[in-house]
């Protein structure tokens, strides 16, 4: 009998011991993308009123679940360095499920976002798949399905 209730009692605490204990993806010892810097390619891009601009991103995975980034916006001008827009947002909390960090914007990143005549703002969720190298960080804009590399900053 006593021999049944060593098992019971066994069974109970292995039980428990697995229901409490966390799982790696859950771990922030284990978080792949903690103190983690990228940068985006940089590019060219327009305007609606024609004029160009260079475009860069850098983002950090922060140790607190959070992301910071940093965006800078530059027109071009034929004349020399254009007007320089830049935003940072520290503090945009993310969840993590393995190799795949999901970020919701709820708020404009800033008031009238970085650029001349930009669209109204609206909410979007973000997600940051890292590669089995840890060498490549793509993003993808749900609203839009708009894809941005990130490679670790040099």
């Amino acid at each position: 009998m006593k021999f049944k209730y060593t098992l019971i009692l066994l069974g109970a605490i292995l039980f428990t011991l697995t229901a409490c204990s966390s799982s790696k993806e859950d771990d922030p010892k284990e978080d792949p993308f903690v103190k983690t810097m990228w940068e985006s390619s940089s590019y060219i891009g327009k305007y609606p009123n024609g004029e160009q601009y260079h475009f860069q991103t850098w983002i950090y995975f922060k140790e607190d679940k959070h992301i910071a980034f940093r965006i800078e916006e530059e027109l071009i001008r034929e004349e020399g360095e254009g007007k320089r827009h830049t935003t940072k947002v520290l503090s945009l909390p993310y969840t993590r499920k393995g190799m795949v960090a999901t970020v919701h914007v709820a708020r404009e990143i800033a008031p009238g976002g970085i650029g001349p005549e930009r669209e109204p703002f609206k909410p979007d969720t973000f997600t940051y798949t890292l590669d089995a190298s840890k060498q490549r960080l793509t993003c993808k804009k749900h609203s839009t399905g708009e894809i941005t590399i990130f490679t670790p900053k040099k």
